[in-house]
């Protein structure tokens, strides 16, 4: 419901607009409109499998108008073709995270302390110790790994290009995006409609002739 009233798009519901898209004889192609930032690490890989798999039954493409990062940008990874304007901002490949410390007490003098079980040290490691620091990291670069790695599957490149050369964690404009091959083409969305149209057209005539 906050989804709806804040305009944005649950990860649920992209799956299910998807699986309606795939079992609906009437749609012949799926197009993506992503405009987000990101902003999630756990579920993106899931939806993302789900679109790339249903690059086997219709065409899939995505377009990024203005923003395409982070979590936006692995699931715009894995359509057949990504077509984004000259100025949108694509790319944030990476995964960060945010501890909380408490320093001082609180507004009602408390300070809260956690205690975890004697054979669960890494259950809450400590950012002020170097090697609560090293765990933290060792768990996000695990999932930065995954996020690489499926880039690189859907993009049909390796993984050091995605490291190399797709940002290494930044943004890069529309144009800059194309030249590095994290994009297909540059284009309006009423340009990808009409070639998704040509492309389906083309298809359906293939299919008719053989």
């Amino acid at each position: 419901m906050l989804s709806s009233l804040l305009g944005a798009t649950a990860l649920d519901d992209v799956i299910s607009d998807i699986e309606k898209a795939l079992h609906d004889d009437d749609v012949d192609a799926i197009l993506l409109d992503i405009d987000s930032p990101g902003g999630v690490a756990v579920g993106p890989a899931e939806v993302a499998e789900k679109i790339y798999q249903a690059r086997e039954h219709k065409p899939v493409w995505a377009y990024i108008a203005r923003h395409g990062a982070s979590a936006a940008y692995w699931l715009a990874s894995a359509a057949d073709k990504i077509i984004a304007s000259r100025t949108a901002i694509i790319g944030s490949i990476g995964v960060v995270t945010a501890i909380p410390v408490q320093e001082q007490p609180d507004s009602e003098g408390y300070r809260h302390i956690e205690i975890v079980s004697s054979n669960a040290a890494n259950k809450r490691p400590d950012p002020r110790t170097p090697d609560g620091m090293a765990e933290i990291r060792r768990e996000l670069d695990s999932l930065e790994a995954e996020f690489i790695d499926s880039i690189a599957r859907y993009r049909n490149v390796s993984g050091n290009t995605v490291r190399h050369d797709f940002g290494q964690g930044g943004v890069l404009l529309g144009h800059r995006a194309k030249e590095a091959n994290m994009i297909d083409a540059i284009g309006t969305f009423d340009s990808v409609l009409a070639a998704l149209s040509t492309t389906v057209d083309s298809i359906q005539g293939t299919s008719k002739k053989a």
